[in-house]
């Protein structure tokens, strides 16, 4: 776990000293973090990461998780319950699987 920095700046320091083959990062939300993500996934590390939105739709439509997905930046979508239940699953497309 890293301090005093932002998710996105703390996951792009992971990226240049560790290099990781996996990143994973809670609750993605701004602008930096997309970025990192980015970056990670140019560099070839596989992404695991998190994000609160209500549906699928609803995701898309925040600016930085609409890039990640017009880049197929992810092979899957999860939508979970508040229980942790998997109430969807969805490909890079957007299709229902």
């Amino acid at each position: 776990m890293l301090s005093g920095v932002s998710k996105g700046e703390g996951l792009l320091r992971l990226l240049s000293t560790m290099g990781p083959q996996v990143l994973a990062a809670d609750e993605l939300n701004l602008t930096s973090d997309v970025a990192a993500v980015l970056e990670a996934k140019s560099r070839g590390v596989d992404v695991l990461c998190t994000a609160h939105g209500g549906t699928f739709q609803e995701l898309l439509h925040r600016e930085g998780m609409g890039r990640l997905f017009e880049g197929r930046t992810f092979q899957r979508y999860v939508r979970l319950t508040g229980c942790g239940q998997v109430q969807e699953i969805r490909d890079e497309e957007g299709k229902t699987l």
